[in-house]
């Protein structure tokens, strides 16, 4: 995956974080959107587990994208997990 300059600075990441439910997971659910990506997270007492990456038309891009570097953090303060 190549990265523009808005890339190379992780705190200048803006997303959405919003509950859902899942078919995949009993636990809790959170999905988060950047401009391009939407993750998937389960909820679970350790905390955020990344399920799956789907990209801006739908595609299954898992294997190929990472979550931003600060996006685990926000995700857990965010579900009220911050340890």
């Amino acid at each position: 995956m190549s990265c523009k300059s808005s890339c190379s600075n992780p705190s200048t990441t803006s997303f959405t974080t919003h509950e859902i439910s899942t078919e995949e997971t009993p636990d809790k659910a959170v999905k988060t959107r950047t401009k391009r990506y939407t993750f998937y997270w389960q909820i679970g007492a350790g905390g955020p587990t990344l399920l799956r990456v789907s990209d801006f038309d739908g595609a299954d891009v898992t294997e190929e994208v990472d979550p931003p570097d600060e996006m685990y953090d926000r995700v857990r303060r965010s579900i009220g997990q911050d340890i």
